[in-house]
């Protein structure tokens, strides 16, 4: 693929080296009698006098009005603009006067010689607003070069200091107190530059606008009341001639005679003879039109055109039009029967290519003598044809806009050899073509496109200006100015200082936390269970009154292996555990077939074996009640035998019975509580 950021060094290679070779020999005189310069001597010169200029550059000892800048090659709009017919309609003003009146238009005139003046600075008492110089033109245009001529007397001069330059929207214009003394309101007017109040050295001040402004007037400020404005010349820039020598075409009519093909775009403003002039002289009274092909899309902003002096078209109805290309609609931008313009010039703020002048009455004659289309190349080009890429630095001056090359440097992240600005950096890469890597510039910020300097460093870099240096070991922060904490394990990082790890006892991105109880360690990753819940050694882990039930290890870090529970894990689980038992208070995870309860100690009858031990008690039962019914029967034969033999006595058995029954009680009572007395002792 293409490297497009060559392109504009290409063009430049391509320009100058055309514009030398072909100085081999010196710019002759053109047919009109004028001297060129430049590439194939293609640029017209502007000095005064039509004296020579440079064959080379263009510049003159001094520039024919109203021309100036560089090569002499920008228009100035404000040469001579006032009221012709004293109507004081449009021109020049300023805030008050001296005595003897110096009048602002003394500011227009060229001569630097004269200059306007308000009053001197000990009338600021008097004032109600700041001194002042305007210049209103009724019709919007561009505005972004200005050259001023400053009073040779360095009093004066230093008035100047802070000054600032506007440009207005103005609807309304006059010479009155009230109109004097008005400024319009903010949204009516934009801040075009203003000084940075260092001293003026030089009586002539190049300044440019931050941007393209478009507005009606022009203000120039003082920054306060107690001072004199005194201002001996003033040029405002409309651009260059961008139609000279462009292609000009004329409309297909059935033509008798021609004039010349080129004469309406070859800088001769004669119009007295015609055939230094475009046009056509036919038959037919169809309306006719001339076009000239600009040949980049380029900013209009002044059109002058001069006309022959015998044909009047330019009383005539007529329009201007301007397209993109040649091809597409033309937009209409000026019509002379509805749109009033208080000079010879046509103030536009339009772009195009293509520029056309359409005949509307009839007429036989259509001859152009002249055509100067004044404006500035379309953004990021530069050049005497625009042709040029180039990315400089704005404001940029008006040299740099001319041959593209920016002294003023470069725009944004543009950079590149020889002031070409064709190489558009990164925010990461800095130099000439781009192949530097920028340091560490804090918040991110890109460095410096020319040398790769950063307006601060990044937290973790030393301040250098390239911010290259990271910060020494146990050293971070913004400007390495903070140590790392010395609980560190290692280097702390070099940004905010966090550690990798902690020396053991203490946790926390910069180890600035000790450990919460029960945990120990570096960074306090590891658990202690001292018994009761006491607090382990946070660096060791060890314990004061041993473990945990459960947990056993110099830092009571471990589980009882399996088959073991309660403190220093010294008991076993019982065999009959089904799955190991709990490690503190050794409660088995389920029993083994047969048994039950926490410690599984308790057996657990099937249903056949609670029947079987119920039928043994069954017949136990049945036999205990047949030996005591067996034992009754005995019993009584026994006595009823003892009846048959002592009947002498049965009165006093009978009552030594009674006497027994009646002393048996007390003894039966005493066996039972003595009885009891022995329990409740064994439960004791």
């Amino acid at each position: 693929m293409w490297d497009y950021r060559h392109v504009g060094f290409i063009y430049f290679v391509m320009y100058f080296n055309k514009f030398y070779l072909s100085m081999s020999s010196a710019c002759n005189v053109d047919s009109n009698g004028f001297h060129r310069f430049g590439p194939n001597c293609e640029h017209l010169c502007h000095c005064v006098g039509n004296q020579r200029c440079d064959d080379v550059t263009g510049e003159c000892d001094e520039c024919e009005v109203p021309w100036f800048g560089p090569a002499c090659q920008y228009y100035d709009i404000a040469f001579d603009f006032f009221d012709t017919d004293n109507k004081r309609a449009y021109g020049s003003r300023h805030l008050d006067n001296n005595f003897p009146p110096k009048y602002p238009d003394l500011a227009q005139d060229g001569d630097y010689s004269t200059c306007c003046s308000t009053n001197i600075a000990s009338a600021g008492s008097h004032r109600h607003i700041n001194p002042f110089w305007s210049i209103y033109f009724v019709n919007t245009t561009r505005f972004y070069d200005f050259q001023l001529l400053l009073s040779d007397n360095e009093t004066l001069r230093a008035d100047f200091n802070g000054y600032k330059i506007y440009i207005e929207n103005l609807t309304s214009w006059g010479y009155e107190d009230k109109e004097r003394n008005y400024i319009p309101p903010n949204t009516s007017r934009s801040l075009c530059y203003q000084h940075d109040g260092s001293k003026i050295t030089n009586r002539t001040m190049v300044v440019q606008c931050v941007k393209t402004l478009i507005g009606n007037s022009v203000r120039i400020e003082m920054v306060n009341r107690y001072t004199q404005l005194v201002l001996c010349d003033i040029k405002i820039s409309a651009g260059r001639n961008i139609a000279f020598g462009k292609r000009l075409t004329l409309s297909p009519n059935s033509i008798r005679s021609t004039f010349s093909s080129t004469g309406a775009v070859d800088g001769n403003t004669d119009n007295t003879h015609i055939h230094n002039c475009s046009g056509m002289h036919g038959n037919d009274i169809t309306p006719k039109w001339i076009q000239v092909d600009l040949m980049q899309h380029v900013d209009l902003n002044l059109i002058v055109i001069t006309g022959y002096q015998t044909d009047g078209f330019l009383d005539s109805g007529f329009k201007i039009e301007v397209s993109n290309n040649s091809t597409s609609l033309f937009e209409e931008v000026f019509d002379n029967s509805t749109d009033f313009r208080p000079m010879a010039g046509i103030f536009l703020t339009s772009q195009g290519q293509y520029f056309k002048i359409r005949q509307m009455a009839a007429k036989r004659h259509f001859a152009v003598c002249e055509i100067q289309i004044f404006g500035f190349c379309p953004e990021n080009y530069c050049g005497y044809n625009c042709s040029v890429p180039c990315h400089c630095r704005i404001p940029g001056s008006m040299k740099d806009r001319l041959t593209g090359v920016c002294t003023s440097g470069c725009a944004g992240r543009w950079t590149g050899r020889n002031g070409l600005c064709n190489h558009d950096c990164s925010k990461t890469t800095w130099g000439e073509e781009c192949k530097y890597q920028c340091g560490h510039c804090n918040n991110g910020d890109s460095c410096n496109v020319s040398n790769g300097h950063c307006k601060a460093c990044a937290a973790g870099y030393k301040p250098t200006p390239k911010c290259d240096d990271e910060c020494v070991d146990g050293i971070y922060g913004l400007y390495c100015n903070k140590t790392c904490s010395s609980k560190c394990k290692g280097t702390c990082g070099k940004s905010l200082g966090v550690c990798p790890d902690c020396f053991a006892g203490f946790t926390g991105d910069y180890c600035d936390k000790e450990c919460v109880n029960g945990t120990f360690g570096p960074g306090c990753r590891w658990k202690c269970h001292c018994f009761a819940g006491e607090p382990c050694d946070k660096q060791s882990g060890l314990c004061d009154y041993g473990c945990d039930p459960g947990w056993f290890g110099k830092s009571c870090d471990r589980e009882c292996p399996g088959g073991t529970y309660g403190r220093m894990c010294y008991n076993s689980c019982s065999h009959k555990c089904k799955r190991g038992c709990n490690k503190v208070d050794g409660a088995c995870n389920g029993c083994a077939d047969g048994w039950k309860g926490h410690l599984c100690d308790e057996k657990n009858f099937t249903a056949s074996e609670i029947t079987g031990v119920a039928g043994g008690s069954v017949g136990v039962c049945l036999f205990l009640l047949g030996l005591i019914f067996a034992s009754v029967l005995v019993y009584r034969r026994y006595k009823s035998a003892s009846k048959k033999r002592d009947t002498t006595n049965v009165v006093q058995d009978i009552e030594y019975a009674n006497a027994g029954r009646a002393s048996e009680v007390p003894y039966e009572m005493t066996d039972k509580n003595s009885d009891a007395h022995m329990y409740q002792a064994l439960q004791n």
